[in-house]
């Protein structure tokens, strides 16, 4: 058995990986979703996201393997690290590093390995995400490069974490600081629901692109075409985690809302384009009916979540229908109504939606799930427009939310 060389850069290389203060972490279901997609994609009983510190490989994330850790020196991943590219290994028992390395002559009895490296924007190799296989065997050029892919989205992932991480350890220093404890713990506890909720869209919209290897043979201007929509939504959940990090922020400091004029039928094209693959995966149509010219003081950010919010809602409870956004101009404020054609709500349903306490999220017509958070979220923020929420809905033949933003802001 050869072990894997010691990367040159070994000491920034741990040192960086310990930044994501990551090792030894319960399991996410945001990472373990990527390893059954890779074990789907690549047709693989075991995948697993393997990091690498001094002595061992750890397991973030796995399946099809019982061990959370093996030592390092019997890690194939430990060799995939020393590269930038995927390591495949076709069949380990013709490999001179691996044909007598207990994981070969022993469980797992790995024939097949194929490794891509998970690089931090510095250009460090932590780890990387795998395949295994118990026979020989190969991947396909479609199942590379997914894995490429997916290697990209543990680093996105590993990203917004240390930023979510960052953020609650700077909350709970002004928490020692201010007197003002009970409004900066309420701030975190909201941060923290804001963050769990509104990024489920864009990482739903990755997983829904990533998917789409699983569906058949993809030409050069398919892959070229999914890489494209990958970036514009790892950029959507970037740009989404600094918009909430900004409110956080300025609730902390006291800070008043940013009311600033928007051009609404523009403000909403942009952002509907954010919504296009999720709108897609429904068969939904989305309409922006919203009048022309119409411009408003609003803070921008909170717009953005509260449009995001009842947008993907209704595409949750709607499936081959119409999503419409549309207003009602009056002397003293403007009423925007989102509408579905979806399964609608019984009466009893819609009297808990803005209760913190009796809130309930029901499973979307494609078995998603929710928190029941986002409305409550959404109706705090419309009140600081000096407007209100509401909702009008028949069971079976859709519903429609209504909130006002005052003229007067």
């Amino acid at each position: 058995m050869i072990a894997g060389a010691i990367p040159v850069n070994e000491k920034e290389r741990l040192a960086n990986l310990k930044e994501y203060n990551i090792l030894d972490t319960p399991e996410e279901d945001s990472f373990n979703e990527i390893v059954k997609l890779a074990s789907i994609i690549c047709n693989a009983p075991i995948s697993t996201i393997s990091l690498i510190d001094e002595k061992r490989q750890w397991f973030k994330a796995k399946i099809g393997i019982d061990d959370t850790e093996t030592p390092r020196e019997q890690a194939f991943c430990a060799h995939a690290i020393n590269g930038n590219d995927l390591m495949v290994v076709p069949n380990a028992i013709n490999d001179e590093r691996f044909y007598d390395n207990p994981m070969v002559t022993n469980a797992p009895y790995i024939r097949f390995y194929a490794g891509m490296p998970i690089v931090t924007p510095d250009g460090n190799k932590l780890g990387t995400i795998c395949v295994i296989d118990r026979k020989p065997r190969n991947l396909d050029d479609d199942q590379k490069f997914a894995l490429q892919i997916l290697a990209k989205n543990v680093m996105t992932l590993l990203e917004l974490r240390i930023k979510n991480n960052n953020l609650s350890d700077t909350l709970s220093a002004l928490y020692t600081q201010s007197n003002e404890t009970d409004r900066i713990n309420n701030v975190n506890n909201r941060l923290l629901s804001i963050l769990a909720h509104d990024l489920k869209n864009p990482l739903g919209a990755i997983q829904q692109t990533l998917e789409i290897f699983s569906d058949g043979d993809l030409s050069t201007e398919d892959r070229n075409e999914i890489a494209l929509e990958l970036k514009k939504n790892v950029g959507n959940a970037m740009n989404m985690l600094n918009e909430v990090l900004q409110w956080g922020t300025s609730q902390v400091e006291g800070k008043e809302t940013d009311f600033k004029k928007i051009n609404f039928k523009e403000f909403l094209d942009e952002e509907s384009e954010k919504y296009y693959l999720l709108l897609k995966s429904k068969n939904n149509i989305f309409e922006n009916n919203i009048e022309e010219g119409l411009s408003v003081n609003a803070d921008i950010n909170m717009m953005r979540f509260i449009f995001r919010n009842l947008v993907m809602n209704a595409n949750k409870f709607t499936s081959a229908g119409t999503i419409e956004v549309c207003t009602i101009d009056s002397d003293d404020f403007i009423e925007f109504v989102v509408k579905d054609t979806g399964v609608g709500m019984k009466p009893s349903q819609i009297a808990r939606l803005f209760q913190w306490e009796t809130r309930q999220s029901s499973e979307g017509t494609a078995g998603e799930k929710g928190t029941g958070l986002g409305l409550l979220i959404c109706n705090e923020f419309v009140a600081k427009h000096k407007g209100k929420m509401w909702v009008e809905s028949q069971l079976g033949k859709g519903s429609s939310f209504h909130f006002t933003i005052s003229k007067s802001l």
